[in-house]
């Protein structure tokens, strides 16, 4: 099975939008392969590959603030019952 239908198949409905667009990137790559890559071809690469991880990185800063707002609770009634510890 190819990649990027192993990665649609089994994507997280919810998470979609948090999704590498693997197919956006590698239809850039093609498109440009076949005319002759260049620098700026690069340049634009880079740019859409950050934005893409950007959108990862939000996924994992929003799941760390759900982790830690769900922990905080314990954490608190730990504190609470062990003052000097």
């Amino acid at each position: 099975m190819k990649f990027g239908q192993q990665l649609r198949e089994s994507l997280f409905p919810d998470w979609k939008f948090y999704y590498v667009d693997y197919s956006g990137l590698k239809r850039f790559l093609y498109e440009r392969t076949d005319k002759g890559y260049t620098a700026d071809d690069e340049s634009e690469f880079v740019k859409l590959l950050d934005s893409e991880l950007e959108k990862v990185q939000l996924l994992h800063m929003f799941g760390a603030m759900q982790l830690g707002s769900s922990l905080a609770p314990e954490i608190d009634g730990n504190e609470k019952q062990n003052p000097h510890d």
